[in-house]
């Protein structure tokens, strides 16, 4: 899944497949996955928030915020065959267990 706005959220829910890609430049991104796989999610302004599936193998997190804080609430791990890749330049990043 792919999907990028210049105004406004970006909401995905049961998002299957192995890759997933939102961009908001002025807006929320929230996405609930069915599977596990990489997601690459980013917002000038506005809060990330990641719902993810679980993988026996782990996720690899890569997060940057200016201003907000991040909350990881699942298990990362350097070798992980997933990566999440969040950035929000104006908002915190969450991750939760689906």
């Amino acid at each position: 899944m792919s999907a990028s706005t210049d105004s406004g959220p970006i909401e995905g829910d049961d998002l299957g497949g192995t890759r997933t890609v939102a961009r908001s430049a002025d807006g929320s991104v929230r996405l609930r996955l069915a599977s596990a796989q990489d997601v690459e999610a980013h917002a000038d302004s506005g809060p990330i928030t990641v719902i993810v599936a679980p993988t026996a193998d782990g996720y690899r997190l890569k997060t940057h915020t200016s201003s907000g804080p991040t909350q990881v609430h699942i298990p990362t791990t350097p070798t992980g065959t997933r990566l999440l890749d969040l950035s929000t330049e104006d908002g915190s990043i969450t991750v939760d267990p689906r």
